[in-house]
């Protein structure tokens, strides 16, 4: 087993509940878990080392909710605006 596949198989889980703990749904915290571990592969190079790799994935997954919860709300607010 490569390092990733370690890093993956040790962390995805505490990802999960860190995502969960903050958007209170299931599948969005599924969906993200793997997006965030997603772009931890694309910027693995990114990892200086300097902190805990949870608290590296913990911060991707935090942007990748924030991205979510900005598109979401970006998409509501076309519908409402369209609407009108």
């Amino acid at each position: 087993m490569d390092e990733f596949d370690e890093i993956c198989r040790r962390c995805t889980s505490v990802v999960y509940r860190f995502l969960l703990s903050l958007c209170k749904d299931a599948s969005l915290a599924d969906e993200l878990t793997a997006e965030t571990f997603y772009q931890a592969y694309l910027h693995i190079d990114t990892f200086r080392g300097n902190c805990r790799v949870e608290s590296w994935l913990c911060q991707i997954a935090k942007n990748a909710l924030t991205k979510e919860l900005r598109r979401q709300r970006d998409r509501k607010s076309t519908r409402l605006n369209s609407s009108h």
